[in-house]
């Protein structure tokens, strides 16, 4: 009985290992990319994957705009629009690791002028609850105040909060909203004494070796020119489209990265916060927090059929799934003409990042889900 016991934990302990080395077919992952792009029209994409802490695929597709015909390459700044969310608690996470915040700080403390609809919800609102989307806002509420761009300032978007009456109760329902996120973003700058945008970069993305990424449009140097531009289906046709890249939209969704530099994002998050120099970018103890459901969604039908999803919802700057059995991370983000996605599988070791040039979610998709049923 003994051995037979050994002879078991052996089996699974062997399985567990091969598990954790899934190898990802890349020729066939080329050959997906291709297809979805053709499929789903789409002009440029790059893509990255990261498996053991090693780049295994970083790689540029199209053109960064019809006209021009320039060639997307692994380098080619994309917005990255709401993938910024992640970067934003991870800037938090940070403050809380040097004791200068705590996840449950009131708002209100840090921002004395900070006002919503209701009195309660403004004495009582945490940085934990502008990060998970709980506030009680509806879906994409007040994005008309910066959204597709706007000229007002970060105090004047703060004021028109008070305005906006609440689509639930605090902290009872799940709705995803941008307001909150510019709130998060604008704790960070009076916490640490400088802009948003100027904290993120120095320390965030220089730490991370990050060196083409900028905190907004209007930062990437006029000297690189290896930056996408949107695409909109109208009229039976693509049509170039230019934006910012929601410059705007600061916390919630400004940032301009390539794969190649979101790779060592991705390094790092699978690494507990541990950058690949070997630095601490965050601690292990507040990755915890941000992977942590902090509200909950009801599954589907559908999903669970799909890849048996048992539960989902919002941690701090990620959705937050079961897939098969094991967590699953994830984020998407898009703007006119332009989506990414970011996918994290913690116990295979895996992340992927897609970045493409036209606003056809159902391509990223696919390329993702090819790559998770290589792992699993």
């Amino acid at each position: 009985m003994k051995l037979k016991r050994i002879a078991i934990a052996a089996t699974l302990l062997t399985g567990l290992s091969f598990c954790a080395q899934a190898q990802i077919n890349t020729e066939q992952l080329n050959q997906v990319i291709e297809n979805s792009m053709a499929r789903f029209d789409v002009p440029g994409m790059a893509v990255a994957v990261v498996e053991n802490d090693k780049v295994v695929f970083a790689k540029g597709f199209g053109v960064t705009h019809l006209e021009t015909g320039k060639k997307v390459n692994k380098n080619t700044l994309f917005g990255i629009a709401s993938n910024t969310k992640a970067f934003t608690a991870a800037a938090l996470a940070k403050l809380v690791d040097e004791d200068k915040i705590s996840w449950d700080d009131k708002v209100i403390d840090h921002l004395p002028e900070f006002r919503l609809y209701d009195s309660y919800v403004t004495r009582e609102m945490t940085i934990r609850d502008l990060l998970s989307h709980r506030s009680g806002l509806g879906l994409g509420q007040g994005d008309l105040m910066i959204w597709p761009d706007t000229d007002k300032s970060v105090e004047e978007i703060l004021a028109g909060l008070k305005y906006l009456k609440p689509a639930s109760s605090f902290r009872s329902k799940y709705a995803y909203n941008n307001l909150m996120f510019v709130t998060a973003g604008e704790v960070v700058a009076r916490v640490s004494g400088m802009s948003w945008n100027d904290y993120i970069e120095k320390n965030m993305l220089q730490p991370l070796k990050m060196k083409n990424s900028r905190a907004g449009f209007s930062r990437i140097p006029n000297s690189n020119k290896n930056w996408a531009t949107g695409h909109i289906p109208m009229d039976g046709k693509l049509n170039p489209f230019f934006v910012n890249y929601l410059e705007d939209f600061r916390g919630a969704g400004a940032i301009a990265s390539s794969v190649s530099d979101m790779s060592q994002w991705l390094r790092t998050q699978l690494a507990g916060g541990k950058m690949p120099n070997g630095e601490q970018l965050f601690s292990e103890k507040q990755q915890a927090q941000m992977w942590h459901p902090h509200i909950t969604s009801m599954t589907s039908k559908k999903a669970y059929e799909a890849y048996h999803q048992q539960f989902r919802g919002y941690g701090l700057g990620w959705s937050i799934e079961d897939f098969h059995g094991v967590k699953k991370l994830a984020h998407g983000g898009g703007i006119l003409g332009m989506v990414s996605q970011v996918t994290l599988v913690p116990e295979k070791n895996l992340g992927i990042v897609i970045l493409s040039n036209q606003q056809a979610f159902s391509a990223l998709s696919a390329i993702t889900y090819e790559v998770l049923e290589d792992a699993f």
